[in-house]
């Protein structure tokens, strides 16, 4: 006889499709049309030679600021999800346009890891379903999903580490692989990832393995095929197989400027672009066990990255909406936006920070597709060499005119 299916299960088993194609459908016509960005160009031409030519090695030319010259210095891990799309936009007869739907749709995958967690963390299903909807519609990762930036693919990455974190805390068998290789994605998609995600996560991951010894051999196992695709692909293009790729390229900025403008400023605070995770922050000490653990490995990643980009000289991501940097941290706040929608459901700050987090992310995507009406933007560079370019973007007068613009409250939230 056929077991029927609570209705509550069968909510959980569609929702999460339904919520994550949700998404891809509202991104989708408008990432079609967006213009690609200079890094999305350098993924774009190596994911058409991936296709075309079966190498990654493909000469940046023209190169306007030098940075990827001769070839692509970043990940691989965007442009291995923009390959098919290319393949499948030319039988289409547009081989171009669609590559811009990668970040929808790692966007789309990460809302379904998400829902996917909390449904094995036990949260109830209204607050579950809520902070869904925050990391899908109602974060700065909204705006991302229409752009060329690997953020989106990193954040899938976490996604996945937290769920990992999960079963791991279970003692299912495959989870420290599975963890493994989802550090191994987040460092094909961006080399920072060693150690503003790599090192969290396998910290995270000794706190909660009751086999310690054996899940430790299983998360190297995990990450080692994209360890040894990070490394090969590193010697054909630099000849050394541990460069990060950024020449030139300087940790100059002030500190304590760049924690403020990551953190508060109106420009790129995270604070200021999702509110709500002042409310995820706040229910940190309420939290037990292996909810505490997932917890503080957010609040980890999130002090790490401000910590590590503050002194970075391009802090506040180039000409892009809100915290770039920082939007990879938010679905691993997702268990704990559930638990303080769950603990405070008539407070009226939650409330007000779920309202002020949803206007934002709203107002980011119409930004975003309108980049006219983005004044939190840097200066115009002139094209040079990378030596350059470099050069004028580090000289004192322009850092301050970036920062003086990325902390005016008189451009917020795309004023004159």
């Amino acid at each position: 006889m056929a077991t029927i299916e609570p209705a509550e299960v069968r909510l959980w088993r569609s929702a999460r499709w339904i919520v994550g194609f949700g998404v891809l459908l509202v991104l989708a016509p408008i990432a079609l049309r967006m213009p690609n960005s200079y890094d999305g160009v350098a993924m774009q031409r190596v994911a058409v030679a991936l296709v075309d030519h079966g190498t990654p090695l493909v000469r940046q030319s023209p190169d306007q600021f030098g940075l990827n010259t001769p070839y692509s210095g970043y990940g691989i891990g965007t442009s291995l999800v923009m390959a098919p799309l290319h393949l499948v936009g030319r039988v289409l007869g547009d081989p171009w346009h669609p590559m811009n739907l990668a970040d929808g749709l790692l966007l789309c995958a990460t809302i379904v890891v998400v829902f996917e967690t909390l449904r094995r963390r036990g949260i109830a299903t209204r607050p579950a379903l809520v902070a869904t909807a925050l990391v899908a519609f109602g974060s700065p990762l909204l705006a991302y999903g229409i752009t060329d930036f690997s953020e989106p693919g990193v954040a899938l990455a976490v996604a996945l580490i937290v769920l990992s974190l999960d079963a791991a805390a279970r003692a299912t068998r495959a989870a420290a692989f599975a963890m493994g290789a989802a550090v191994g994605m987040a460092v094909l998609f961006r080399t920072d990832s060693f150690i503003l995600v790599a090192l969290p996560a396998a910290v995270a991951l000794m706190c909660v393995s009751r086999r310690k010894g054996r899940d430790a051999c299983d998360f190297v196992f995990g990450s080692a095929p994209a360890m040894v695709i990070w490394i090969a692909y590193n010697a054909a293009r630099f000849q050394r197989p541990f460069s990060s790729g950024y020449r030139y390229q300087t940790f100059s900025h002030p500190f304590l400027r760049g924690v403020y403008g990551l953190t508060l400023s109106p420009g790129r605070g995270i604070f200021v672009y999702a509110p709500i995770l002042v409310a995820a922050l706040a229910v940190l000490p309420a939290l037990r066990s292996t909810d505490r653990v997932i917890g503080v490995f957010a609040a980890v990643l999130l002090v790490t990255r401000v910590v590590f980009f503050a002194r970075w000289w391009a802090w506040y991501g180039g000409d892009v909406w809100g915290p770039r940097f920082l939007v990879p941290v938010l679905p691993a706040f997702a268990p704990a936006i559930a638990t303080a929608l769950a603990r405070w459901p008539r407070s009226r700050l939650v409330g007000g920070a779920v309202v002020a987090t949803v206007s934002m992310s709203v107002i980011g995507v119409w930004v975003t597709a309108n980049p006219e009406l983005n004044r939190y933007t840097g200066e115009q560079i002139t094209p040079g060499s990378a030596r350059e370019v470099m050069a004028q973007v580090t000289r004192p007068g322009y850092v301050q005119r970036v920062d003086d613009t990325m902390f005016s409250w008189g451009h917020f939230p795309f004023g004159r």
